[in-house]
């Protein structure tokens, strides 16, 4: 049954046990700002799921300037059985956006889609609760995702081109960034408030997978069945590399602290190497001042030799270029 049917069955069920019957089983979840050109096709992949339970589509819009608040109301005029707005007198930024709208949200389960991605498959939703149904020990489910570049198509490809395993736990989350926010699906209730570090993070979907995986592992669905969109637009496409690396390293910082330290082995290692990333950027720009601050700041943090080695050999490149040709063949992601 997809959500057009849904709603004319609430429109003309007037019982008690009808009403609770269709109370939300999902709450898709959706935050928009300045996406005109993108929410149609994001409410449509979402009211176009063939499942067999009802659910709801929340939708915090932040005071878009472009029109896009209009479209949304009129699709919520539509559907007002299945679409809530969340909305403000003035913009309060992503991250309380953020916080508003999963509180609004009353399904047993929450899926993310923003407003300039879009869910490709209509069994979608149906596949991850049934997958959470069955596996009670999970969280979560993800899945894999296309990944659009709006102007330059030659460089879309696949999220996940590799194995994936089937569960992964807080450890493998903490370590890394590979899950799609329009991917995901997770059991609402998991925790009582955000912690109040919560709204300081420069990201939403990694901070509460994080918070998340401390009450189950994460299932991976092999399928692909949304699209991630690239544009100059985007939260993070926006931005400078360097800027993005520099919002992670204070992002995990402040996780790392949540957990008191407990993975600051895992940490060390990911911030020596985002700031050796951001030592090679500098190097192309030929910012010798801020090469050489980020060199050290990724020994410090990882006194490993290998990493001692490596930065040696980026220092040579950029202050000895003779010496560096005699070594420049040492297998090293970053030289």
């Amino acid at each position: 049954m997809n959500q057009e049917a849904i709603c004319e069955l609430k429109n003309n069920e007037v019982s008690d046990a009808s009403v609770m019957a269709l109370v939300p089983i999902v709450s898709a979840y959706m935050l928009t700002y300045n996406h005109a050109q993108y929410i149609e096709q994001a409410i449509k992949g979402i009211l176009q799921q063939s499942i067999d339970f009802p659910f709801e589509l929340v939708i915090g819009e932040d005071c878009s300037t472009d029109g896009t608040r209009e479209i949304v109301f009129e699709y919520q005029k539509k559907y007002p059985n299945i679409i809530r707005v969340i909305t403000s007198d003035n913009n309060i930024g992503m991250m309380n956006n953020s916080t508003r709208t999963l509180q609004a949200c009353r399904g047993k389960y929450i899926a993310f889609c923003e407003g300039d991605d879009y869910w490709i498959d209509p069994l979608k939703l149906q596949k991850q609760v049934d997958f959470l149904d069955s596996h009670p020990e999970c969280s979560a489910c993800f899945h894999n995702v296309n990944v659009e570049f709006e102007n330059n198509p030659e460089k879309n490809h696949i999220f996940h081109n590799t194995k994936m395993k089937e569960l992964y736990t807080l450890v493998d989350i903490v370590s890394d960034y590979f899950i799609p926010t329009c991917s995901t699906i997770f059991r609402a209730g998991l925790f009582v408030d955000f912690p109040d570090w919560y709204l300081k993070m420069p990201m939403g979907d990694w901070p509460l997978h994080v918070l998340n995986a401390q009450y189950g592992d994460y299932g991976y669905i092999d399928e692909i069945l949304s699209s991630y969109r690239v544009h100059d637009g985007g939260v993070w496409s926006s931005q400078s590399r360097i800027d993005i690396l520099k919002k992670t390293i204070s992002a995990e910082k402040i996780v790392n602290y949540h957990f008191k330290y407990k993975y600051k082995h895992i940490f060390k290692r990911k911030t020596s190497r985002w700031y050796k990333e951001i030592a090679c950027i500098e190097l192309e720009n030929r910012n010798s001042t801020g090469f050489v601050n980020a060199l050290l700041k990724s020994v410090g943090n990882n006194y490993s030799l290998s990493n001692i080695i490596n930065c040696m050999k980026l220092f040579a490149k950029y202050f000895m270029p003779t010496f560096y040709l005699l070594v420049k063949n040492t297998n090293e992601k970053y030289v």
